[in-house]
């Protein structure tokens, strides 16, 4: 698979084939779809068809009797767990129609019955989830992301509080991770 931006391509020769080795448009890499242009609606189709699956499965399991926080823990371990599966390095890069579809998953959760109506809406999930990688990361020095923040700056002044000191430089990419998480609340 090559990789590259649609907006950025140039009309540059592919690299020849070799042979034995088929060139794919789309990758599955632990379970998360990219394709060669670093979209995931493959991947967002392919999670909103196994949610809904999911779904019928907890309609099978309420209509043998479970009800109640039984069932609201069920699917969130299910549900809102396939959701929030790599959601870290994939939801920049997500489209605000995609992120929408999976917004109406866990409403259509909630009608149904299966996730409590006192459910934080997904965004607030993943932002939660996020900020506890991004602490893990920042805390522990043997985390297998920390070499990649940037170092600390001192400044060596009594300044307001940040949320971080690290340097921060221009992003190469807002949809980066990281650089989603260095420049959050920067103001």
């Amino acid at each position: 698979m090559i990789v590259y931006l649609p907006r950025k391509r140039r009309n540059f020769p592919n690299p020849s084939t070799t042979i034995g080795i088929n060139r794919v448009d789309k990758l599955n890499v632990l379970g998360v779809t990219v394709s060669n242009t670093l979209t995931f609606s493959h991947h967002v189709t392919a999670l909103v068809e196994k949610c809904a699956r999911s779904l019928y499965a907890l309609r099978i399991i309420r209509a043998h009797g479970l009800a109640g926080n039984a069932l609201f823990d069920v699917a969130q371990t299910t549900t809102v767990a396939q959701l929030l599966y790599a959601s870290p390095p994939c939801w920049g890069f997500l489209k605000t129609q995609e992120k929408n579809r999976l917004q109406c998953i866990v409403r259509k959760a909630q009608r149904s019955g299966f996730l409590s109506h006192s459910l934080i809406s997904l965004d607030k999930l993943r932002e939660e989830s996020d900020e506890t990688l991004f602490r893990s990361i920042r805390y522990n020095p043997h985390h297998v992301l920390h070499h990649l923040l940037p170092p600390l700056k001192n400044t060596g002044h009594n300044l307001r509080p940040r949320s971080h000191n690290f340097t921060l430089h221009t992003p190469v990419t807002k949809q980066n991770y990281l650089h989603r998480m260095l420049f959050l609340d920067m103001y």
